[in-house]
């Protein structure tokens, strides 16, 4: 038999047992669901024999892998026998290999264990030997519930899906049919009580055993047994099964609740949904996670109604859900998504300068994971690549493939294409009120809120570390932080409403912020030169060691971005270290000055002229500052700005701290009514300065193209005539691919479909311009274009140019989106007019048919 197995990517190990060592290393850092399961397979070669001087040998190469049964040791025997069936034969003058054993390894992600299960493949002894290791090295007998937990573990991250850009790994097909749901909803139901052990998210992962008290519980709602069983019910529409699988515990616990209501909520029962909740929320008053899908009910709620006709109705709405969303955070204020939350309802309301203030005082997430993005060819021992690769490997490596193509370093180096964690979401966020209320209105409202309370932070620096010189006077008017509108302030910021767009994009950000590409692998970290900024600790992804993913041969291959984060670290590490005095400096607390001068007045009255005593006053440690309790009161829109201000400053960012040394700020902003918020000076919340930075490139980049447009059709009289190269002959096709991006993400849908279309039509055919018009038609609920579109996608990615044989997930998306908003007939008479389509989609719709056998459907 032949080296390789088809279909299968693997890595050759340098020394024979290395990965195993590494995993095992790596193991008490695995956090969630843990990472693939991984196989090793040991191979002995044998040479020709008419062949002098080479040797018999064996190599060992490993992959991973998503989608095993891993249920029982001869579920595992399945998938080794479908390896071997599937290696390569031999050729002449090649040798011989051969498959010798099998080391087979899937994590425990309720026990925090590895099942290692050891096949050897000959005649003499065939009997696989199992056992599991722990995060001390010690083994244990497999028993019946271990396998149990280690089959729903390993179906659990097939569903969540794998790292991304983790190679060399196989995606095999899942729960395709309903018998092997039947038994993966048996294996949940049993072990429902036991989903806490997982932990959850909230932008960070939370475990159980080492529990935030200010921050998200982890309870039978949120965990991850419970969200990801959730996505995996909602992502095909099935609300049905959902809503029963759930009912089953919710009288045993009343915040399963949650997972009822929001099956409801998706099958347009949202005032079901509210009962749901408001019955559970009576028997547990003080749970913060019915408390917030409560408050995300009542939105979904407001939204449905007509602005016009029930602004009453919808403001009423929107204040009890404001109640809920606070009583959860003054019971936990560390939870970040609350946050998010309680400013999305202030938007709502219309009050966009309170919005940006809350996000502003979510806390600040403690790590954000980096991955090193390698294409597929920028391996380094490495077997070839397979023949029918996974959508998802295909997927990453046309991304790479583009970011690496020529074209307008502006476009390429835009931020917001590189965001993820806290940043990206504050970004939509930023979207979202930049679609209502226009750039140069929300750069005022965050002047008047935001920037006021940075310039008025760093003119109390100078009073409060003294005349030692030690620190630099800053200007007020030029505060350090990374802002987007620092030069129009908030006095004069009313009178220059009159002034142009393009002005106000070149002179309305901060010439300290960041203006070099964010790598991918720099999640939240700007590149300003602010010595007083506190940066990041960044962190590679605890499932995925370093050790084991990225040989120093392949880590150091050309296209690797962690050697170049490795200097840029160092960098920062450097710039941190010259600036540590002055942070130590503005870090010193009012009791620590007042114990050096008890011991200075001690000294000075000793008789011996300041010689030390043998008797030393003793210190007593000052217990940490108690949060007042939140007195629940009925929110009206005349009393909102005073209960918001007294809100922010008990449970905001910077609560804790003793009020004695506390500093204060009013602010004054609002349209029809004037409010007023007497609020502590605070630092900025960096992510969200990193998502305004990022929406200022874009705005700035989209506005420099409409101007190019509006040029041009003053010039020219025959502008709809215009091709790409006439346009503009040095911009590449990858920069009307990136305008088009932009369009699309700044909401101008139309703009972004006629860009589309143009790519589209220029080129013949173009893959990605043909996915960015299928997602702009489902917004428009244009089925029969998203069918269209959607055909000639697959066909493009089932040909014998990309040999893929899944679909493509934004297709698969798309479809399942307008069945779910049009009904699964609606959706098949349109398909059935259309003459060319490809078989596919029928098979999308049988699968659809099958699955809704308890489905929901219009």
């Amino acid at each position: 038999m032949g080296e390789f197995i088809n279909n299968i990517q693997e890595k050759i190990e340098a020394v024979i047992g290395e990965i195993l060592e590494e995993r095992q290393k790596s193991l008490c850092h695995f956090k969630g669901l843990g990472p693939p399961d991984l196989c090793v397979l040991t191979k002995s070669y044998e040479p020709p024999r008419f062949v002098p001087g080479l040797k018999p040998t064996k190599i060992s190469s490993y992959h991973w892998v998503l989608g095993v049964d891993t249920s029982s040791t001869s579920s595992i025997a399945v998938y080794l026998s479908s390896l071997i069936d599937s290696q390569e034969k031999s050729s002449f003058g090649r040798g011989v290999y051969k498959i010798e054993s099998c080391h087979f390894c899937c994590y425990n992600a309720f026990l925090k264990m590895d099942l290692h299960v050891e096949m050897p493949i000959s005649a003499m002894n065939s009997v696989p030997v199992v056992y599991a290791i722990g995060r001390n090295n010690e083994k244990t007998v497999v028993e019946d519930v271990f396998w149990k937990e280690t089959y729903l573990s390993s179906v659990l991250r097939h569903i969540q899906g794998g790292p991304p850009y983790l190679r060399p790994v196989k995606i095999l097909p899942c729960l395709k049919d309903p018998k092997d749901e039947l038994e993966f909803l048996k294996q949940c139901s049993s072990h429902f009580w036991s989903g806490r052990k997982l932990g959850s998210f909230d932008s960070e992962f939370i475990d159980q055993k080492s529990p935030n008290t200010e921050g998200l519980e982890v309870d039978d709602a949120n965990n991850l047994l419970v969200s990801t069983l959730s996505n995996y019910f909602t992502i095909r529409n099935r609300y049905l099964p959902m809503l029963s699988f759930f009912e089953a515990f919710q009288s045993t616990e009343p915040c399963v609740s949650v997972p009822v209501a929001i099956s409801l909520r998706l099958m347009t029962c949202g005032n079901d949904a509210v009962d749901v909740l408001e019955s559970a929320l009576d028997k547990q008053p003080n749970n913060t996670t019915i408390l917030l899908e409560l408050s995300k009910t009542l939105i979904h709620l407001a939204k449905r109604e007509n602005p016009q006709t029930n602004s009453d109705k919808i403001q009423k709405l929107l204040l009890k859900a404001l109640e809920h969303a606070l009583k959860a955070l003054s019971l936990r204020p560390k939870i970040i998504r609350a946050w998010g939350i309680a400013s999305n309802i202030l938007f709502l309301l219309g009050s966009v300068e309170w919005a940006l203030l809350f996000l502003n005082n979510a806390p600040m997430a403690k790590e954000d994971h980096v991955t090193d993005r390698i294409g597929k060819t920028k391996y380094a021992r490495v077997t070839p690549p397979p023949e029918r690769p996974n959508i998802l490997n295909v997927l990453e490596d046309d991304e790479l493939e583009f970011d690496e193509e020529p074209g307008d370093e502006m476009l390429k180096c835009l931020t917001s294409v590189t965001l993820s964690g806290d940043s990206f979401n504050y970004y939509n966020y930023l979207i979202t009120m930049y679609k209502k209320i226009g750039w140069k209105a929300l750069v005022e409202k965050k002047a008047n809120t935001l920037d006021e309370i940075t310039r008025n932070k760093f003119k109390k620096i100078p009073t409060s570390l003294g005349n030692s010189g030690s620190v630099p006077q800053q200007k007020p008017s030029t505060p350090l932080t990374s802002s987007v509108n620092q030069v129009v302030s908030p006095s004069t910021s009313a009178t220059n409403t009159s002034n142009e767009n393009q002005q106000s994009f070149k002179d309305s950000h901060n010439a300290t912020s960041p203006t070099n590409k964010i790598k991918a692998t720099e999640n939240t970290l700007t590149d300003s030169t602010d010595t007083s900024e506190i940066r990041h600790q960044i962190h590679e992804d605890p499932n995925i060691s370093k050790e084991v993913l990225w040989r120093d041969e392949d880590v150091t291959s050309e296209g690797s971005d962690i050697e170049n984060d490795q200097e840029d670290q160092e960098t920062k590490d450097g710039n941190t270290s010259s600036t540590s005095p002055q942070t130590h400096t503005e870090t010193t607390t009012e009791p620590t000055k007042q114990i050096e001068n008890q011991l200075k007045e001690v000294d000075l009255a000793s008789p011996n002229g300041g010689d030390p005593q043998p008797e030393q006053p003793t210190v007593t440690q000052q217990p940490p500052p108690q949060r007042p309790e939140w007195k629940e009161t009925d929110l009206k829109i005349d009393n909102l700005s005073d209960i918001l201000s007294s809100f922010i400053d008990n449970y905001g960012s910077d609560s804790l701290r003793d009020k004695l040394t506390k500093e204060y700020i009013t602010l004054e902003f609002g349209q029809d009514v004037t409010l007023r918020a007497k609020l502590p000076i605070t630092t900025s919340n960096k992510n969200l300065e990193l998502a305004f930075h990022a929406l200022f490139q874009d705005v700035k980049a989209h506005r420099m193209w409409i101007d190019e447009i509006e040029q041009k059709k003053l010039r020219l009289d025959t502008f709809n005539q215009l091709t790409m190269k006439q346009m503009n002959p040095t911009r590449t096709i990858s920069d009307w691919l990136r305008l088009a991006r932009l369009s699309y993400r700044l909401g101008e849908l139309m703009e972004s479909e006629r860009l589309y279309k143009w790519i589209f039509d220029e080129t013949r055919f173009n893959p990605r311009a043909l996915l960015g018009l299928v997602q702009i038609f489902t917004e428009h609920n244009d089925i029969r274009n998203v069918l269209m579109s959607s055909s000639s996608i697959i066909k493009y990615y089932f040909s014998d140019k990309v040999k893929c044989m899944e679909l493509h997930p934004t297709v698969e998306r798309s479809i399942l989106n307008v069945i779910s908003i049009n009904g699964l007939q609606k959706v098949r008479n349109i398909h059935s007019s259309l003459n060319d389509s490809h078989p596919s989609i029928n098979g999308l719709f049988l699968d659809s048919v099958k699955w809704r056998s308890n489905g929901f459907d219009r």
